[in-house]
């Protein structure tokens, strides 16, 4: 079976929209430039295949001056998953050279709302160079009204969008939980069809502090100076890959679930992501979404109790 692994990509540099939930709220990264001979030194270290995950701050990665060089080194390891608002024409940044490496997750902003023909205009070109698209809507309680709206809007032009949930406090409430049933259900949250980790990050208490981690072993982070780290939330600079999994030295973890008897990395996950940039299948599981659910929140549980979590 290949090695499969994964990154996640920090870039930064400033975004073109002022989100009002956004965690940035109007405040922008700076331009960092990557070091293009030490990004492709860390990529010869990794497996044969390699997803990348972009995680952006609160830029807008498509403004950023280095992203198609690096993009065109990243679609030679594998899949590339990013993040943009779909502001930018893709005939600015998208090549047909790494298009169809790529899972861009789109987001509706408020912005792009009032300028929706244009928006749609974009997607359809990008849809035609091959990348695959994950329409999505941050379902913000007061932005709720227009979900339905927009899914009916993109639904007779060929796209899709899936409702995010928002996390946090609203108004006094804390979301998720506090949706009404019929929101829950347009968000699918307690749909058991829904992505076995979706379901169960909703009940997640984030401290994995002292519980082994494949972060440094098999999914790292390259931080914005193109330093290699094990996550994000790990700012330590390593300089090679690690050797098995290691305790997680963070307090609270805002990345998916990468422990070692824990994890997002499933046969179907890597198919799935792999599948994008037509590599090869491994085996795959045969088990549904819900039946990895359950055991997965099985196993989340005895780990918490195990590690004195709860």
């Amino acid at each position: 079976m290949s090695k499969n692994t994964e990154i996640s990509f920090s870039l930064r540099n400033p975004c073109n929209y002022s989100c009002e939930y956004c965690i940035g709220k109007g405040v922008h990264n700076s331009i960092i430039q990557h070091d293009m001979k030490k990004l492709y030194d860390i990529y010869e270290l990794t497996g044969s295949f390699v997803f990348t995950v972009f995680e952006c701050g609160t830029g807008e990665p498509t403004l950023h001056p280095q992203i198609k060089d690096i993009l065109f080194l990243m679609k030679n390891y594998g899949t590339i998953s990013m993040p943009t608002n779909n502001s930018i024409s893709p005939k600015n940044w998208l090549l047909k050279d790494f298009a169809k490496s790529m899972l861009l997750n789109i987001t509706i902003h408020p912005q792009a709302e009032k300028e929706i023909d244009s928006f749609t205009e974009r997607l359809v070109e990008i849809r035609e160079l091959g990348s695959v698209i994950n329409l999505r809507y941050i379902a913000r309680p007061d932005r709720m009204h227009n979900i339905q709206r927009l899914k009916d809007y993109f639904e007779i032009r060929g796209f899709d969008i899936k409702g995010i949930p928002f996390e946090g406090s609203y108004n006094g409430k804390e979301y998720p939980i506090s949706y009404s049933e019929d929101e829950k259900k347009i968000l699918k949250i307690d749909d058991n069809k829904n992505y076995w980790y979706n379901r169960l990050k909703i009940e997640m208490k984030r401290d994995f502090e002292g519980i082994p981690c494949l972060a440094g072993s098999s999914i790292f982070n390259i931080g914005p100076q193109t330093e290699l780290r094990r996550c994000p939330y790990d700012t330590k600079q390593i300089n090679q890959p690690l050797i098995g999994a290691k305790p997680c030295e963070v307090k609270r973890c805002g990345c998916g679930c990468y422990l070692e008897e824990l994890n997002v990395f499933t046969p179907n996950y890597w198919n799935y992501v792999r599948s994008i940039s037509n590599y090869p299948p491994i085996e795959n599981d045969d088990r549904t979404d819900d039946q990895i659910y359950q055991e997965a929140r099985l196993i989340y549980w005895d780990l918490m109790k195990r590690y004195k979590k709860v």
